[in-house]
C-alpha cells in the first residue's frame, strides 16, 4: 500500500488558460491552518507555483483524502471564467468511489439537502463485490463532503470514511484484513463548457483495493 503522504503531483494538462493537476491523496489544494508548520501537509497549489515559477489561480478544492483532477487557472481572466462556471454548475465532474453494501439498482438520485443547501448527487454502479461496491458518481452540485454525506446517508459509507461510518478495515474470506488507509474517494474526470474534459486514472491504492475486492468473492 502507498503512503499517501510520499506521492507527488503530476501535471496532466496546460494552455494559456489551465493547468490540470493530479492530486494525491493527503495533500492539500490550498494552505490550512497549520500549513506553515513542520509537519503539516504538503499544499497543491505551492507546489503547481514552485515547479512552473508562475502565478497560479485556485479554482475549486477536493478534500485532502480525496484523489484526482483539480483545475487551475493561469490567468484572472480564467479564473473569473471558471469562477462563474462553477457557480453555475456548468463544470462537469465524475468522481469514481468504493463504498459498503449493495446498491441493487443501476442508478441511484440523491437529492438531499446538505446544512440547508439544495444538493443533488447520481450514483452509478459500476462492479458490485461481497463487501461492497465500486460506484460512479456524478455530483449535480458542489456542497463540502457532498458525496460523502450522501452516500453515508443513504447507507453506502465510503470506504475508508470513518467520519461519515465508513469502514477502515474489511476482513476478507481468507481471514485476512483489507486496510482502507484513507477515503476511498477519486476525482476522475472533469469537463468544461467548452468541451475540454481532462481525465485522471485510478491510483495505486485505488487499484489495489479494487483488485483485492474483486477476488474477495
Amino acid at each position: 500500500m502507498q503512503n499517501m503522504e510520499a506521492c507527488t503531483p503530476s501535471l496532466l494538462f496546460e494552455n494559456h488558460n489551465w493547468w490540470v493537476v493530479s492530486k494525491p491523496s493527503g495533500w492539500l489544494c490550498i494552505p490550512g491552518r497549520n500549513s506553515h508548520q513542520g509537519s503539516a501537509p504538503p499544499v497543491l497549489v505551492e507546489w503547481l507555483r514552485t515547479t512552473q515559477s508562475s502565478p497560479v489561480w485556485v479554482t475549486h478544492r477536493i478534500d485532502r483524502e480525496t484523489s484526482g483532477i483539480v483545475l487551475f487557472a493561469k490567468t484572472q481572466e480564467a479564473h473569473a471564467q471558471a469562477n462563474a462556471w462553477f457557480q453555475q454548475r456548468k463544470v462537469k465532474k465524475v468522481y469514481r468511489c468504493l463504498a459498503v453494501g449493495r446498491l441493487g439498482f443501476p442508478l441511484l438520485k440523491i437529492n438531499e439537502p446538505i446544512e440547508g443547501a439544495p444538493s443533488s448527487t447520481q450514483v452509478e454502479c459500476v462492479e458490485q463485490y461481497s463487501q461492497g461496491f465500486l460506484a460512479r458518481v456524478y455530483p449535480r452540485t458542489g456542497r463540502r463532503h457532498q458525496i460523502r454525506i450522501h452516500m453515508a446517508r443513504q447507507g453506502f459509507a465510503l470506504l475508508g470514511d470513518s467520519l461519515y461510518g465508513g469502514p477502515k478495515e474489511l476482513r476478507l474470506k481468507d481471514q485476512s484484513i483489507l486496510t482502507i488507509q484513507r477515503v476511498a474517494l477519486h476525482a476522475s474526470s472533469l469537463e468544461l463548457p467548452t468541451g475540454e474534459r481532462f481525465e485522471c486514472t485510478d491510483p495505486e491504492d485505488f487499484i489495489q483495493w479494487m483488485d483485492t475486492l474483486r477476488k474477495d468473492q
